[in-house]
């Protein structure tokens, strides 16, 4: 009789090898994830959201460890296991603004796993399918291997795809400065449409769009992609208005606890707290992108002041970039104690950018109240006039 020899599979690890594994690949995993893509689920603080996020890794490790206890343990399915714990964490998140991502991941999934089920239990076992096996023994155990396989390719198609759904946010957090932009034409690497007449930079212009931050009832329903898009469509009047020398893009990222947004300078990049986005009010969220915007044109005042000679200096607009100078190279950004704060809210860049943040919010809402009237009556004549 012939006797076949099985080869042992060196790819295979042991048991305390697949747990020494396991941990490593959550220890590498946690720290990439939390500098490239992190941000708190809603509802939670960033330590428990950690302890999530750490959770779910251990406990996908556990599940994947336990279907392949001694048979299947390699160390491509343990970066899987704990890949597929930050994929949930991930849906979970991002939920509401990678939601077509996501969808198109599952239906891949799902395609998979039918295709592959049915060809993996399908196949025949010495010339036989599965339904001509007549030995019930025989037939249980080529189901249970076979169901096996399936459990093992599936976790780790669903690690691959756990990656391929953190990849993006990474990238538009390391290359377009926050996890959420307004719109692909403003993304870095798409370039900057500069082909705008002066008209398309004004309000009445954009009035479709930037109406809606005026009408708290519209702001509310409307995705965070699309409050970006208003912000951005802002971002493009206030450029026109300060005349700025380039373009400022607007994205989304969970910022630190008691900052509402920042300006980037070299990535000419004005970021909006998550929080502040979601949960505060219309006015409040765009008198924060007057207020950075005022910051943008600080820096761009300086640059010109630093360019004009001694007698330009002199001139009243720049009556104020000395000290701007000053606080650009020592900066105050704030603390936890009253007197960091109180450095950081004295200083001549962010008292100026108050100022002009709180008195402009209020001439964009009177502005846009105006327009929208103007069009009203326009329409109503319009109207009577078809009559």
């Amino acid at each position: 009789m012939e006797r076949k020899m099985r080869i042992k599979d060196k790819s295979s690890i042991s048991p305390v090898e697949c747990i020494t594994e396991h941990l490593l690949y959550i220890f590498i995993v946690f720290l990439n994830y939390k500098t490239f893509a992190f941000i708190p689920l809603n509802g939670y603080t960033v330590s428990k959201s950690r302890l999530l996020l750490i959770s779910l890794m251990v406990l996908v490790s556990v599940v994947g460890s336990i279907i392949r206890w001694k048979k299947c343990m390699k160390i491509r399915a343990a970066i899987a296991d704990v890949l597929v714990g930050a994929g949930i964490y991930t849906i979970l998140v991002y939920e509401n603004y990678y939601s077509k991502w996501i969808h198109i991941l599952a239906i891949v999934f799902i395609v998979f796993l039918i295709c592959y089920s049915f060809l993996t239990l399908m196949k025949k076992n010495r010339g036989k399918s599965i339904f001509q096996i007549r030995d019930r023994i025989r037939k249980k155990l080529i189901i249970k291997v076979r169901i096996t396989n399936i459990l093992n390719q599936a976790g780790l198609v669903l690690g691959v795809l756990s990656l391929l759904l953190i990849l993006p946010i990474s990238y538009n957090r390391i290359f377009n400065g926050g996890i959420v932009i307004a719109d692909a034409k403003y993304s870095l690497g798409s370039g900057f449409d500069t082909n705008y007449t002066e008209n398309e930079y004004s309000l009445t212009f954009n009035i479709d769009n930037i109406a809606k931050i005026r009408n708290e009832e519209v702001w509310s329903k409307l995705k965070v992609t699309q409050r970006l898009q208003v912000l951005q469509d802002i971002c493009r009047c206030e450029e026109n208005y300060f005349g700025l020398e380039h373009q400022v893009r607007v994205v989304m990222d969970d910022l630190d606890e008691y900052t509402l947004a920042s300006y980037n300078d070299s990535e000419k990049l004005v970021i909006i707290d998550k929080q502040h986005l979601e949960n505060d009010s219309p006015k409040d969220v765009c008198e924060t992108l007057l207020h950075e915007m005022f910051h943008a044109y600080e820096h761009d005042l300086v640059r010109l002041y630093l360019d004009s000679n001694e007698s330009q200096r002199k001139l009243r607009v720049f009556q104020h970039c000395d000290e701007y100078i000053k606080e650009m190279v020592n900066y105050q950004d704030g603390g936890d104690d009253y007197e960091s704060f109180m450095r950081y809210y004295c200083q001549y860049m962010e008292a100026d950018s108050r100022a002009y943040a709180s008195e402009a919010v209020e001439e964009y809402y009177a502005e846009i109240d105006e327009i929208l009237e103007e069009q009203k009556n326009t329409d109503a004549q319009g109207g009577a006039g078809n009559e």
